[in-house]
Parts: structure tokens; sequence; C-alpha cells
């Protein structure tokens, strides 16, 4: 009985903890690729989902690093509907140095954040 009530608390606060935190997607407009060559764009969407517990300072705190890639075109964050955001963006491959290109999206909050890294094969 008692590891029941245990088991029970743990998924209880599992998903409270869950709840808390931001969720991030990013969506392709062409499928991934496996592979990339210098000079080709990608177009994405990057999707947040943010309870309103976490958007004290805004989902524009939202920081975008890229290694080996040039944004072309980017977007400011809008929202879809209750808490769940999107940013649109292309980026151009431009550098091979490390066989790969990065994308990383993060936002560090108070009470939760959200990171998400891409990396692209590039021959």
């Amino acid at each position: 009985m008692k590891q029941t009530i245990i088991i029970l608390q743990l998924l209880l606060t599992f998903s409270l903890c869950k709840a808390q935190n931001a969720e991030v997607s990013i969506q392709y407009d062409t499928e991934k690729k496996t592979e990339y060559k210098i000079g080709e764009i990608i177009t994405l969407s990057v999707d947040v989902i943010m309870p309103s517990k976490i958007c004290i300072d805004g989902i524009e705190n939202s920081k975008i690093f890229l290694s080996g890639l040039q944004i072309i075109d980017e977007k400011e964050w809008f929202n879809l509907e209750d808490n769940l955001w999107r940013k649109d963006l292309t980026v151009k491959i431009v550098d091979n140095k490390k066989g790969y290109s990065k994308l990383t999206i993060f936002r560090k909050a108070d009470k939760g954040g959200f990171f998400i890294q891409e990396k692209y094969l590039v021959e």
C-alpha cells in the first residue's frame, strides 16, 4: 500500500513539474534532409507552449544561436492560441567546418524554460 501511495505521489509531482515547463518543437516547411550542401535554404517554424506562470519576461527573451547558418528571413514571435507561440525562420547553410551546421534556441526563465538544438549534416 505504501509503495502505491509513493508511486502516485511521484507521478503527481512529475506531472505538475512538466506542466510548468515550456515545451518547444521545430516544424519544417519541407522534410528535413539527412544531409545538406552549402547554399541550401531551410525554412522552419519554432513552436513554443509556455504556461502563463513562466511568462513573466515574455517570449521575446528567447535566444537564437547559429553555427554554420545565416538567417535569411526572421519573423517576430506571434501568438497562435493560448500559450502557443510561433516564430518563422529561413536560414541558409554557409559553413561546414565542423561537418555540420547548428541551430540552437533557448529561453531561461525563473520557473522553467526551454532548449532545443538541431544539427544539419553538411557535405
